[in-house]
């Protein structure tokens, strides 16, 4: 973790393994992750202050990797990685008997899916995520309805209009990023029982590199760059080298 005003850095974890994919607690306290400690990817919290042992959050046969928490803490949304369906979302209670339940599970790719960070005028949480159902990824929202007999999915509503990927929220839930074609897209996005789904623009060109998050206005964002190449090691030689071992008179 970089303190980015202090400049300084501290390391969270240090067990052997794979530590992967860490995503905040909503009041900035804890961060969950991914580790293969075990073999397999299963999922793992932590306090962000880095005091205590991780906490197992869920282990299983399957690939899993967090993708957001609820904004009441009670949710952990992630991905699982299932040999029979591709990718899966996937939501773990952080409270109760803590039994994980798939929010969608289909014969198609759905993955990055991030609860909306404010509710709808109805008191519900919506789902950006992406899939592959027409051949190509594009976005997608869906209500959360958790506990409800038709599943904790409701009905889907696309958000993306020419492809698209990697889906966040503004922390205020009234606009939507993602990427596409080297772009960064922005979208307005007003909830509700019905939401309203403004068109997608392009804000700017991507930088080369991977990784990108939003701050909390949507007017600034964070990019992770390549270092570059390390620089090629030099040789030097030495033409008539013999000369030198000469002695002036």
């Amino acid at each position: 973790m970089v303190d980015l005003e202090r400049a300084t850095s501290l390391r969270l974890t240090s067990i052997h393994g794979s530590d992967q994919d860490p995503v905040w607690s909503p009041d900035g306290r804890r961060l969950a992750f991914a580790s293969n400690r075990s073999g397999v990817y299963d999922l793992y919290s932590k306090q962000a202050d880095g005091l205590n042992e991780e906490e197992l959050l869920l282990k299983g046969l399957h690939r899993k990797s967090p993708g957001s928490w609820s904004p009441d803490g009670r949710f952990l949304v992630y991905e699982e990685l299932d040999p029979k369906t591709a990718g899966d979302i996937w939501v773990l209670p952080l409270e109760g008997d803590r039994k994980p339940f798939p929010f969608l599970k289909t014969e198609f790719i759905e993955n990055g899916g991030m609860l909306s960070p404010v509710p709808d005028s109805q008191g519900h949480l919506w789902m950006v995520y992406q899939s592959n159902e027409t051949g190509r990824f594009e976005i997608y929202m869906r209500p959360f309805l958790p506990g409800t007999p038709g599943g904790p999915a409701g009905a889907k509503v696309r958000v993306s209009t020419d492809g698209g990927v990697d889906p966040q929220w503004r922390r205020d839930g009234r606009e939507l990023f993602y990427t596409h074609d080297k772009k960064l897209w922005a979208v307005a996005v007003k909830l509700g029982g019905t939401p309203e789904i403004g068109v997608p623009h392009a804000l700017f060109e991507m930088p080369r590199g991977s990784g990108w998050a939003p701050f909390a206005d949507g007017r600034r964002f964070l990019f992770i760059e390549p270092a570059g190449e390390p620089a090629a090691p030099k040789i030097n030689v030495v033409l008539n080298w013999t000369s030198e071992l000469k002695t002036t008179g």
